[in-house]
This record gives structure tokens, sequence and C-alpha cells, in this order.
């Protein structure tokens, strides 16, 4: 019954994008995985006697408490190019120290997803020249588990990732046929509402089939230099030991 559910979604997908006119405004939260940062926090403390890092270690597991309550991410979808990014933190000031390097680096990200091209890029800057780094297709397997997101019948899908050797998985909605989601999260038949990763989940909290002019100025492909992920890496790599020499 869930695998003809699941084709009768990706029938009606072929038909149902135009009734969105083709565009999508996706809001997403961040739900903390507290039982893992638990165990890493446990695992870090462990290996560490010094009375320093294990403070440091303990503003950073607090950190996620203000991770839940201040980072929210957006995802912009128009004519084949969708871009996803954090939105700007609004940090008071009482936060500050090793929890305010904490929020101001969490998953900051910037994403564009060339959707007939088949190419997404994360958008980064390194010695004062911007890089568009090419990432490479995430590998999927689409299983028949359901839940419902935000009264959206959901599938979960387990994606691998090549350059980084890492699996996760995704939660997504044939019912919703955008065939995007979070950073390089696309090529599913319909819209990613939840991204898991090891600590945190990036979860949808909105949706909306429609662009204000200033969302839609953001959906361009970034100017910088085209490079893949493996020589990224390795420019870092050398970056990093010129200067312990």
């Amino acid at each position: 019954m869930r695998v003809n559910i699941f084709f009768f979604f990706l029938v009606i997908n072929c038909f149902s994008q135009t009734i969105y006119n083709n565009q999508i405004n996706v809001s997403y939260k961040v739900i903390p995985n507290a039982i893992e940062i638990q165990n890493i926090e446990k695992d870090l403390k462990s290996k560490s006697n010094n009375e320093t890092n294990i403070n440091i270690i303990n503003q950073m597991t607090a950190a996620y408490v203000d991770v839940e309550r201040l980072v929210k991410f957006k995802l912009l979808y128009n004519q084949n190019q969708s871009v996803f990014y954090r939105e700007d933190l609004m940090l008071t000031d009482d936060i500050k120290g090793t929890k305010k390097i904490f929020l101001d680096n969490f998953h900051s990200y910037f994403f564009y997803v060339d959707i007939a091209n088949e190419e997404s890029y994360r958008v980064t800057s390194f010695r004062g020249i911007n890089y568009l780094v090419l990432q490479n297709k995430i590998e999927w397997e689409i299983t028949t588990e359901e839940k419902i997101i935000n009264d959206f019948v959901c599938l979960k899908a387990n994606g691998f990732n090549k350059i980084q050797n890492k699996n996760f998985s995704v939660w997504f909605s044939p019912q919703i046929p955008f065939n995007i989601g979070p950073d390089m999260c696309y090529d599913l038949p319909g819209l990613v509402l939840e991204y898991n990763l090891i600590t945190y989940s990036i979860v949808c909290d909105k949706v909306e089939f429609n662009l204000t002019e200033e969302n839609l100025k953001k959906i361009i492909k970034p100017k910088g230099e085209v490079i893949s992920q493996e020589n990224f890496d390795e420019l870092i790599r050398k970056a990093r030991n010129s200067f312990k020499n």
C-alpha cells in the first residue's frame, strides 16, 4: 500500500508544479539531537582533564539551546534555481566568548543549486577569494518509511556523500513537487522537509508558494572561482601546512 501511495504522488508530481507557480519559499528551524550531543560531550570530557577545555566543551553544548532559539534557514526556488542559506543571527549582548563563536559558525553555509544542469555549489571565501565549491551528487536510497511533517506525507531517504564519506537521512514529501532541499539535498521526487545530521536536524517550519521581489533577487548564481571539493580541500591543506612551517 505504501509503495502504491508513493507512485501515486510521483504521477501527480508531473502535473502539479504549475499550481504552485513554480516558486517556493521555505523556512527551516533547528532541532538539536540531545542524546547525541550528550554522548559527544561525555566522549570529549573523557579525553580531557584540562579545566579550561572542559569549560569550553560545556559552553559549546549549552549553546545548542540558543541554536534552537536563534538559528533559522531559508530555501528559495524559482525557475530551476535554488539557494539555501542561514538567516542573519540576532545575537544579544549577553552571548559572547565561545558561545558567540559557536553560533557565528554554526551551519553558516550558502548553497546554490542549478537544477537544470544538476550542479550544486557551496559558496565560501578563502584568503580574499570567493569560491564556488562544486558538490558531488548525493546517492539516494528511498525507503517506504512514512511520517507526517506539517500535514504533509513524507517518505524517508538515506543519502551518502562520497566526498565526506558520510551517511545521513532526509524526509521528503512527494506532495510538494519541488526536487530541492537544504544544502546539497536535491534530486528527490519532492521537497525535503527534514534533514537529519548527527547532532541536529534542520526541519521545515513554513512553506509558501510565492516569492517577494527581494527574494527573487537572491536566486542567482554567485560570482566566484569554480573549484572541485577535492581541490578546495587540498588548497586548505597546503595553506595549513605552510602556516605550520
